[in-house]
Order: C-alpha cells, then sequence, then structure tokens
C-alpha cells in the first residue's frame, strides 16, 4: 500500500518478559475481532505474554484499539475525503492509546498487520509452515509512527493465492465484502464481439 502520511512518532509499550503492559480493544466485527486475535497470537509467537482482550478499555493499562471502538471511531473523519475504502491508520490517540483502524474491517486487518511487519519484523513470505517469520524478544516497546495508509490501486488481486496470504500481502480475495468486480474473462461482456469490425485495436489481448 502506498500513499503514507506520517504524523508523529511516541514509544508504545507492549510487554517485557512475561508481563503484559498493555491491553487489546475489539468489539466491532467478526473480521475486526480476527485481526485483534492475529496480534495476540503474533505476540505470544514472539515470545510475549497474552494480552488481555476486552470489549472496552479498563483503563488498568495503555491499549491498542484494533477496529471501530469508541475512540478509535473518532479518527474516521481523518480518512483522505473520497479515499479506497482499504485505507487504514496506524495512530497514537495519545500516550497510551493506539489506534489500528480500517475505513472498513478487511483494512483494520491490513493496519494490524503493517504494524507487526513495520514495528516487529514480522514477514509473511509463503504460506504453510516456515511461511511466517517472527522474531523473537524479550521485551517490544516500538517507536510508533502514526500515518494514514492508502492503497495505490483499487484493484488488487492475482488467482492461486490462498485467502491467508491475500490478507498479508494485501491483496483482496473472492469474498463478497472484498471482491471489486469481475476482470480477465469478463472482457468479452465489456467489449462485444460487433466492435471488431470497426476496432480491431479493442483486441489486442
Amino acid at each position: 500500500l502506498g500513499g503514507a502520511t506520517v504524523v508523529s512518532a511516541t514509544e508504545f509499550p507492549i510487554y517485557e518478559g512475561a508481563t503484559a503492559r498493555c491491553e487489546v480493544v475489539s468489539a466491532g466485527s467478526p473480521r475486526e475481532r480476527a485481526a485483534a486475535e492475529l496480534l495476540i497470537e503474533t505476540v505470544v509467537a514472539m515470545g510475549g505474554p497474552r494480552l488481555p482482550i476486552e470489549a472496552k478499555p479498563t483503563g488498568a493499562r495503555p491499549a491498542i484499539h484494533v477496529g471501530g471502538t469508541d475512540l478509535a471511531r473518532r479518527f474516521a473523519a481523518e480518512f483522505p475525503a473520497g479515499c479506497d475504502r482499504d485505507a487504514f491508520q496506524i495512530r497514537l490517540a495519545d500516550p497510551t492509546n493506539l489506534v489500528l483502524l480500517g475505513k472498513c474491517p478487511v483494512a483494520t486487518g491490513y493496519a494490524v498487520r503493517e504494524f507487526l511487519e513495520t514495528y516487529g519484523g514480522v514477514l509473511w513470505v509463503w504460506p504453510g509452515e516456515g511461511g511466517t517469520a517472527i522474531p523473537k524478544r524479550c521485551a517490544w516497546r516500538p517507536d510508533v509512527v502514526s500515518k494514514t495508509d492508502v492503497p495505490a490501486f483499487g484493484m488488487r488481486r492475482f488467482t492461486g493465492v490462498s485467502d491467508d496470504m491475500c490478507a498479508a500481502f494485501r491483496l483482496q480475495t473472492e469474498n463478497p465484502d472484498e471482491f471489486r468486480g469481475l476482470y480477465s474473462h469478463n472482457s468479452w461482456k465489456v467489449i462485444p464481439k460487433s466492435e471488431w469490425a470497426t476496432h480491431p485495436e479493442y483486441f489486442n489481448w
């Protein structure tokens, strides 16, 4: 994804040793909840503790807001006017609240993966066992840079790529809430054969 707007950088505590220094807040759609679970499972794979997940902030510790929490929704108006629905924000609302918010639930997953890649060094390389690289760390206090990211292309799709890897690569699957329309084999409907006589250049594929 491209078109990032950088705002500020501040350290945010996630864990130290076996101690969780923050909680995850998510009360949105199943997609947003899955994004929150991905964050939690990845922290465990790093060697950290299982971060607590709450429907609302408890106030006991800093919070990572995944998706449309009450606080995160305040930033929905800060997406660029008319931007693609797959845009997302990584935003430090204040020293104790980090927001990972997509313009749609699918994009919230992109925000979480971007955060894990940028600040956790996580890489999704290929499907299956051994295809994900997750660095081990005894503590995680990343210097978070607030930004809004907008896709450079509205349609991002390759055939033969699993849904999990599509999410990792910010590609769209054929799920109804992601798919942007027919292409390739739909060309004959867009440009009918009757156009050949006057516009043969339309058929250069």
